[in-house]
């Protein structure tokens, strides 16, 4: 009984040995993201509708309508509108790559640009 107990004890350190120097070595691997740098997405306002089309870095515009910052894609005369547009994209006719999707718009509802949820923004080398 006394080998038993010595030796699931010695399972469970091992385990957790192991387990320690593999995230050492994981964070070696991976850069270091500075926190001013990270761009996150509020998408919390959109997450009940349905999803009509997929975007994978498409070219857009940025532009300001009354209050809201929403995205035209080259091609459409559409507007994209997200929840929130982060504060270093709130640029008139900055040129973008999206990637996101495109949300349904209700039927009896009436809006300036279409519901859309961002995965992906990055400014365009023009």
């Amino acid at each position: 009984m006394k080998y038993h107990l010595i030796s699931i004890l010695f399972f469970f350190y091992a385990c957790k040995t192991t387990s320690k120097s593999e995230e050492t070595v994981q964070s070696m691997d991976k850069p270091k993201i500075e926190k001013e740098e990270l761009v996150t997405f509020d998408n919390a306002c959109f997450e009940d509708r349905k999803t009509t089309k997929e975007i994978v870095e498409h070219k857009a515009k940025i532009i300001k309508v009354a209050t809201w910052w929403m995205m035209v894609p080259d091609e459409s005369g559409s507007r994209w509108q997200p929840c929130e547009m982060p504060e270093m994209f709130q640029e008139e006719n900055l040129t973008v790559i999206v990637s996101g999707e495109v949300k349904e718009i209700y039927p009896n509802e009436r809006r300036a640009g279409t519901p859309f949820i961002i995965h992906g923004l990055v400014k365009a080398d023009e």
